[in-house]
C-alpha cells in the first residue's frame, strides 16, 4: 500500500499548517517538522513547543527532524521528543541551503560519510527506545555521493530513508535525476520514499508507476500550493469546489495562529507564509501575493484575504 509523506519546509510546514490542514484534508500518512537545530542555551529548546506540542499534534502522525553534526546533541534531542511521547526522530541530511552546508550540516553531511557513521553508532547505542531515519539528497556536487553514504546507511537499522534526487549544488533547479534514485533502490538496503517535483497528481502517478516496488512518496511545494494533492494521490479525492474550502482553511490557520501566537513579527510572517505557495491557484495571485508582502499591518491582513476572494 502506498504511503505519502508531508516533507519539511521551514517556516511553511508549522504545526498550526498541520492542524488546519488536517481539518479540511486528508491523504497525508505521516508528516515531518521543519528541522530543529541546537538551542543557543544549551538547555530544553523551547522552539519544540507549541511546534510538537502533544495535544496540537493529536491524531497526526507526526516525526520531528533534525540539523546536526554532533551526536551529543543528536542524543540530546532524541532525549527531549521522546519526553514528549514521539518514538522517531530523522535527521536532516539534505538541506541545501549554503551557511548550513559549510557548517558540514545538512547536505553537507553528504561529504562526510566518517561523521554520519559516528551519528548513528551514538544513536543506535544510546537510543534503544527510539527509532531513526533519514532524509538526503545524492551528494553534495557529484551524483554518485550518495554510494559511499549507503555503506554507512545499510550498516544500521534505519526505519526509513527518503531521497530527494538531486544533488545540493542543484538547490531545487534542473531535474531530479530518478535514474540515480533507481540505483540506489537496488542499493540501498532500506525502505526508500522518493521526494522531488511531485506537483500534480498526473507527474505522481507516473513516478510510482515507474518505480513500482517503492511505496513511500513526500510531497512538499506540490501540496503545499494543492492542499488536496494527497488526496488526488491516494484515490480519496472527492471533487467539490476547491477555493471554497481553501477559504475554509485560511479561516482556521488564521484562527489558530490568532490565538496561539502572540509575538506580532512571528504572526505577521506565519500568515504570510501561507499564501507564498497557495496564492498560485488565483488569477493574479502572485502579483496580490507581492502587494500583500508590502502591507506590514496586521490590521489591514484580511482585507487583502478578503480581495482575494472576492
Amino acid at each position: 500500500m502506498t504511503m505519502l509523506y508531508a516533507a519539511p519546509l521551514q517556516s511553511y510546514t508549522t504545526v498550526m499548517h498541520r492542524m488546519a490542514w488536517s481539518r479540511h484534508y486528508g491523504g497525508i500518512d505521516k508528516f515531518f517538522t521543519p528541522f530543529f537545530d541546537e538551542h543557543p542555551t544549551g538547555g530544553f529548546d523551547p522552539r519544540l513547543l507549541p511546534e510538537l506540542e502533544p495535544a496540537f499534534n493529536q491524531g497526526l502522525h507526526v516525526i520531528p527532524q533534525v540539523l546536526t553534526h554532533s551526536p551529543d546533541f543528536l542524543l540530546k534531542f532524541a532525549n527531549e521528543v521522546s519526553r514528549l511521547g514521539y518514538r522517531e526522530i530523522n535527521l536532516n541530511m539534505g538541506c541545501p541551503h549554503v551557511p548550513v552546508v559549510r557548517k558540514g550540516m545538512g547536505g553537507g553531511l553528504l561529504a562526510r560519510p566518517e561523521v554520519v557513521d559516528a551519528l548513528l553508532h551514538a544513536f543506535f547505542e544510546s537510543c534503544g527506545h527510539m527509532q531513526l531515519s533519514v532524509k538526503m539528497r545524492l551528494g553534495v556536487e557529484a551524483l554518485q555521493q550518495w554510494e559511499a553514504m549507503a555503506e554507512v546507511l545499510n550498516r544500521y537499522p534505519l526505519t526509513e530513508v527518503m531521497v530527494h534526487p538531486r544533488t545540493v549544488k542543484q538547490q531545487y533547479k534542473g531535474e531530479p535525476h530518478w535514474d540515480e534514485f533507481a540505483r540506489m533502490v537496488d542499493v540501498i538496503r532500506h525502505p526508500l520514499a522518493g521526494n522531488g517535483d511531485i506537483v500534480s497528481v498526473e507527474g505522481g502517478r507516473a513516478l510510482m508507476q515507474q518505480f513500482e516496488g517503492v511505496q513511500r512518496w513526500m510531497i512538499g511545494r506540490g501540496w503545499l500550493s494543492r492542499p488536496w494533492l494527497a488526496e488526488e494521490l491516494a484515490g480519496c479525492y472527492q471533487p467539490q469546489d476547491e477555493i471554497k474550502r481553501l477559504q475554509a482553511f485560511h479561516q482556521t490557520y488564521f484562527d489558530l495562529v490568532e490565538q496561539h501566537i502572540t509575538d506580532p513579527n512571528i504572526k505577521h510572517n506565519r500568515l504570510h507564509d501561507f499564501w507564498f505557495y497557495l496564492c498560485e491557484n488565483f488569477d493574479g495571485g502572485k502579483r496580490w501575493y507581492r502587494s500583500l508582502t508590502k502591507d506590514k499591518s496586521l490590521r489591514t491582513y484580511m482585507t487583502h484575504v478578503r480581495t482575494l476572494f472576492a
